[in-house]
């Protein structure tokens, strides 16, 4: 139920929405750059500031975005969290062990939020397990907002921790260890940058035992070119031995490199033995980690190899620190040479690497004989975090899984892309239309090009058209578990309760650990009125992403509506503690405050602020909103107030065709009337009706009232835009410009974005369509004027605003309440 369960979180990781998605679609281009999401979104903190702790050696905090997910910050840096930062933290804590044999004794340098060392504690040969973390702070912090995913009160009792600087440490000790893990951060800082040199990687190695592995982060974030080649060069002339491993089944920001004195092996024989344990298959399944050959899949080269791509480099030494000083990239890599890289170093020599010990014939030959095929996907699956044409991607997906329909690692990454292909559809349909049209022409069986078709539809209020589309999405795509939520989602609409519950039931088994779906399960349930059902899948959802604020939600709807009151208030306030902004909590908790028959659980002063909190923030424009606020008031003993507002909110409600609402509006009226506040609970079913607006609007749209920030209405401007990604490229554009040089030539000559065919025309914007530096400079030019030079984390930009309008008025249409939980 995607539009019940709104991912507000990819519009903070993309710099402008239609930008980064394309808003000029065709059949054969929708770009959407993979590493913009897992490499230079997480660059820029986003939330609430939890807590900040001063220590000798830095400033950390922690912060909480809106969806509840938590980061731990090293001065600006992210240095570990609960989101995507758990790929890398699982990553370090489990490849070692996988890759050797006999990990007695290990070493992990750095603590981060503590899942590194909480994953090497489950690896049943450990012997000794030390941690080097120079800041107690972070262990402190680490402690108290991340127990969830660290050993929590075990630490003392699985780690010995030593509280000083790695490098040092490594120095001073005799000791010879299994497995050594850099978990240092971005090579370029100067807190990180000793321990990328030569000196310390040559005193690693020296503490390996026989058969021991360096396994050493390479970051692709703010690393430029010369310095990721000289951490490569290095790290190649210090151990006799190397590989280099990326994350293909969960792609995320790191390259992984692993050092040791003798060649390096892979058993896959012991990887499955090790699988087979329950506590490390729950653990490393976040990584879509389930077979040996998904291990397999991230591994891209040695050193032959490396050897192939490397042609010079400058050595990182402590008495010549080329990386620290070197200018950072933000971005990193660019995509040229991201795939330079790998189509020079990715070459199948993992077979030189497999030691077979222990696997049957007839599994060596099997897996020979489909080898040619893995090391395709491989290879397609490293280079997809670059790929900017979606579609294209799209449809070499479903290629591949059609040769492996049930590869989790496949049908995650078209889980991963479809997420960002869904806002496009509902934003430009008629483009979308026209191009996925001219694709299923071709290719009818393209089960991925058919949900794209659905959303379309959707968009554009063809219920009709859109479940015939969805399932024909199921019918070529059966393990695809975006195309059963869409299908949930659409029965749901409908009023089909069963057959929505069967899609989403189905959807559940393809993707068990994906928080989302048993939320919108139990968002038909208690539409349905199975309020135990729906307890119950919110509570799954809950045990996923413990502070997943749509699941508090409506966990606290069904709560109030069991009677069971102290719980729903808790959730309610949890709901405000992760998101202090979200509306949705904010006006339901003034409900409950203003009307609940137990006089303990009323507070008519604390339900009249939230309640005009909300009203101010949707600009006194939804009639739920101001029915709670007439609640409030009443409550508070102030009906004249009440009643004014009260004939407010049922005209609203009347004018928008909610029945329903301006009923019981009318009802609790003549309680007003008569001098007495109202003390019944909102049936829930109209809360969640009420709450939202189109069911078939984008977020976008929903946010600007019901999600807005109480700003008024803006004006909708339309631009065009020249994006490139280097600073003197961008000032030769502006001389050429200054000189009478012609704006949609420039686009075409220089522009890297989309939109270049059309003269870097995106069309209009809306409030919340663009970060806002981008946006505060648009809105701030005249019509037919062109900006300097905006510089973000995508690059820099040359905008030129071509046309300007009023925002639209809403209208009645605009305003029919959407079913469902959408968080912000």
């Amino acid at each position: 139920m995607g539009q019940i369960h709104a991912k507000s979180l990819l519009l903070k990781r993309l710099v402008v929405l239609g930008l980064a998605l394309g808003l000029t679609i065709t059949a054969t281009l929708m770009p959407m750059d993979l590493f913009e999401k897992k490499v230079v979104a997480l660059s820029t903190p986003v939330g609430d500031v939890l807590e900040v702790k001063e220590g000798i050696n830095g400033t950390f905090s922690v912060y909480r975005d809106t969806e509840g997910h938590l980061e731990l910050k090293s001065e600006t840096t992210g240095i570990a969290g609960d989101g995507d930062f758990r790929i890398a933290q699982k990553m370090l804590g489990h490849m070692g062990v996988l890759l050797n044999k006999n990990a007695g004794d290990i070493l992990s340098i750095g603590f981060g939020g503590g899942e590194t060392t909480a994953c090497l504690a489950i690896n049943n040969k450990l012997n000794r397990l030390d941690c080097v973390e120079i800041s107690p702070e972070v262990v402190q912090m680490a402690l108290k907002f991340f127990k969830h995913i660290n050993l929590g009160d075990e630490l003392d009792r699985k780690v010995n921790m030593i509280y000083m600087d790695g490098k040092n440490y490594l120095y001073l000790t005799e000791k010879r260890y299994d497995i050594i893990i850099n978990g240092a951060n971005i090579p370029t800082y100067s807190g990180s940058a000793p321990l990328f040199t030569r000196d310390h990687f040559q005193n690693a190695l020296e503490h390996l035992n026989p058969g021991g592995l360096f396994i050493s982060k390479l970051h692709l974030m703010s690393t430029s070119k010369p310095s990721f080649d000289s951490i490569l060069g290095t790290f190649m002339e210090v151990f006799p031995h190397a590989t280099i491993w990326f994350p293909t089944a969960k792609p995320y920001r790191f390259f992984y490199l692993v050092g040791s004195q003798e060649k390096q092996w892979i058993c896959p024989r012991f990887i499955e033995s090790q699988l087979e344990k329950k506590e490390i298959q729950e653990s490393i399944s976040y990584l879509n980690i389930y077979h040996y050959q998904d291990v397999l899949s991230c591994y891209v080269g040695d050193k032959n190899d490396i050897k192939n791509y490397l042609k010079e480099y400058a050595l990182n030494t402590d008495y010549m620190p080329y990386v620290e000083f070197t200018p950072i990239a933000k971005n990193g890599l660019s995509a040229s040479e991201f795939f330079e890289f790998i189509d020079s170093v990715h070459n199948g020599s993992v077979v030189d690497h497999i030691d077979w010990s222990g696997m049957p014939r007839d599994e060596q030959g099997r897996w020979q004989e489909r080898y040619g095929l893995l090391h395709e996907i491989w290879h397609f699956q490293l280079k997809i975090l670059y790929e900017e044409d979606m579609l294209l991607s799209l449809q070499r997906l479903h290629d591949f899984r059609q040769l492996l329909p049930k590869n989790k690692a496949l049908l995650d990454l078209e889980d991963d892309y479809l997420s960002f292909v869904k806002p496009v559809s509902f934003n430009n349909t008629d483009r979308v239309m026209m191009g996925i049209d001219e694709v299923l022409r071709k290719r009818p069986e393209f089960g991925a090009g058919w949900l794209v078709k659905s959303w379309a539809l959707q968009a554009k209020k063809d219920l009709g058209g859109s479940l015939i589309a969805g399932k024909k999405a199921v019918q070529y795509s059966p393990f695809t578990v975006s195309a059963y939520e869409n299908l949930g989602f659409i029965h749901f609409e409908m009023g089909q309760f069963h057959e929505a519950v069967s899609m989403y039931r189905k959807a559940i088994r393809i993707k068990p650990g994906k928080a989302e779906l048993y939320q919108d399960l139990g968002t038909v349930f208690l539409m349905h009125g199975q309020l135990d059902n729906a307890v119950s899948q919110f509570s799954r959802a809950l045990k996923i992403r413990p502070n997943f604020v749509a699941a508090h939600l409506g966990l606290a709807r069904a709560m109030g509506a069991k009677g069971r009151n102290e719980e729903a208030i808790a959730h309610f306030r949890e709901v405000l503690k992760i998101n202090p902004g979200n509306l949705e909590a904010a006006n339901d908790l003034a409900w409950v405050f203003a009307t609940y028959p137990d006089a303990k659980f009323r507070n008519g002063p604390e339900a009249v602020r939230l309640a005009k909190m909300v009203c101010e923030a949707t600009e006194y424009k939804l009639p739920l909103p101001l029915d709670t606020l007439a609640a409030a008031y009443a409550e508070s003993g102030l009906f004249d107030k009440a009643q004014e507002t009260a004939k407010k909110a049922g005209i609203l409600a009347k004018s928008t065709g909610q029945e329903r609402l301006w009923a019981d509006i009318e009802r609790r009226l003549q309680s007003y009337r008569s001098k007495r506040a109202f003390c019944s609970p909102r049936n829930p079913k109209t809360e969640v009706e009420s709450t939202h607006l189109s069911k078939l609007k984008t977020e976008e749209k929903n946010r600007h009232l019901w999600h807005g920030s109480g700003k008024k209405s803006e004006s909708r401007v339309r631009i065009s835009i020249i994006s490139v990604k280097e600073q003197p490229i961008a000032q030769e554009i502006l001389r050429e410009l200054k000189a009478g040089g012609n704006f949609s030539e420039l686009v075409r000559r220089y522009s890297i974005g989309p939109g270049a065919e059309h003269g870097g025309d995106i069309g209009y914007i809306a409030p919340g369509d663009m970060v806002e530096d981008l946006r505060a400079v648009a809105m701030n030019l005249k019509v037919g004027q062109y900006s300097g030079t905006v510089e973000t984390g995508n690059g820099y930009f040359i905008i030129m605003k071509t046309d300007e309008r009023s925002s639209p008025q809403t209208l009645p249409e605009e305003t029919q309440e959407i079913p469902g939980i959408n968080s912000k």
